[in-house]
Formats: structure tokens, sequence, C-alpha cells
């Protein structure tokens, strides 16, 4: 548990990093998410944060809590989610991933691992996530299923480097690496 605690605070920094470093200037520039200015990233990462903190401390939170969220909640989201993880429910469900689907808490860390490690890097600055958290995100995006299949929240798989943990894990989640 300590160790996907640590991965899970890994990505969180470096997303929060990320998001800090945006000037206002950035918001309406795309992001690597087709159709998604970085300003819409930033509210959906918010408002994954916001969602996952309430069904991590209170073991489910309706689909709503995860819509996107203000740029100006971002701090806040962060310090809610960090506390959810102090003090968390036994079993968690995630409307978000798999409604009526209970997780212990070291799945859903590595769950949203994956989401604020992909997200950061999809703002577009050079974000590349340290051997183990990349070895995690391509642990949890090996089971995810690509946009269309059901629950499937990514986009369909691309061909990718089965060399580089990282790369592969983009490439299963519709991203192009490089």
């Amino acid at each position: 548990m300590a160790e996907r605690r640590a991965l899970h605070e890994e990505a969180l920094l470096a997303a929060d990093g990320a998001i800090q470093s945006l000037t206002d200037s950035d918001g309406s520039k795309p992001s690597r998410c087709e159709g998604w200015t970085i300003k819409d990233l930033v509210e959906h990462m918010t408002g994954q944060n916001i969602g996952f903190a309430e069904a991590i401390a209170t073991g489910d939170a309706p689909l709503g809590r995860y819509r996107p969220a203000s740029a100006s909640q971002w701090s806040a989201s962060v310090a809610g989610l960090r506390g959810a993880i102090e003090r968390p429910a036994s079993s968690v469900r995630l409307a978000e991933v798999a409604p009526g689907q209970s997780f212990e808490l070291d799945r859903v860390l590595a769950i949203h691992a994956l989401d604020l490690a992909v997200h950061t890097w999809d703002l577009g600055g050079g974000y590349r996530p340290g051997g183990e958290l990349a070895g995690l995100v391509l642990l949890v995006a090996r089971a995810t299923p690509p946009r269309g299949e059901v629950g499937g929240p990514f986009a369909p798989a691309l061909p990718g480097d089965e060399s580089d943990p990282w790369a592969e894990a983009l490439a299963l989640l519709g991203r192009h690496h490089g």
C-alpha cells in the first residue's frame, strides 16, 4: 500500500507542478486531448480529483462529482484528495470507472495515478514519469478498455513501443508518443 501511495503522490506532484506552471494565456491553447484546450483538461483533472477524493473518503461518489470543475479549485482538489487518502473508506466504488464495483484503495490509487500521469503528459510539456510510475501506468493501461468498449474512457489503442513502458502505456490509451 505504501508503494502505491508513493507512486500516486509522485503523479500528483507532477500534475500539480505542471498545472501551477501554466499561465492564463495557456488556457486557450490546445492540449494533446483531441478537442480539448489546456483549460478544459485542467478542469477535467480538477473534477477527477474532487470525485476520487469523495469516493475515497466516503466509499462512493455520484458520477456528477467527477464532472469538470473550475481550474481555480485545483489546489483545493489536491488538498482534498490528500486528506481523503489519509482517511480512506474500507472499500471504494468508482462511478466513473466501474459503477457498482468496489475496489481497495491500492487499486483506486493506481487508476487515479494513470489518469494524473497521462493527463500531465497531455498538457503538452515534456513530462515523462519515472520507471516505477511508468510501470504502474502501463499495468493499469493494459487493463483499461478503450473508448467504444464498455467502460472505455480512452481512445482506441495505437501501435506502441513495447520496449518503453511509458510509450506503450500512451499507445494503449490512444496517444502518439513523440
